[in-house]
């Protein structure tokens, strides 16, 4: 079997806090905008919920950051920018391909 060697993805590619902060932010903005408009319909309860799903999101992301930095054994260890000790940095990733016949 070959393998090859394929480059790592930028971190700023696999790192989802930009996602999930745009996300809110727009949900935020358009439940702002709906409150001065005097909008009180469900599209107002809707951007509530946008706004604490996002929230959500961004708190269950953070508490699996913390838990990989603390070393708990059971964390998630692919996340962007969070090395433990031990750990180097991955330039690359080696993918094996099947030998066709």
């Amino acid at each position: 079997m070959k393998k090859r060697s394929i480059p790592a993805l930028p971190a700023r590619l696999i790192d989802p806090r930009p996602v999930i902060a745009a996300g809110t932010a727009a949900w935020l903005v358009s439940l702002v905008t709906l409150l001065v408009a005097g909008v009180h319909t469900t599209a107002m309860w809707v951007a509530v919920c946008g706004v604490g799903v996002g929230v959500g999101i961004y708190a269950i992301f953070a508490w699996q950051r913390s838990a990989v930095r603390r070393g708990a054994a059971t964390a998630q260890t692919s996340l962007p920018d969070v090395q433990r000790e031990g750990d180097k940095a991955v330039d690359r990733v080696i993918v094996e391909i099947p030998h066709q016949q």
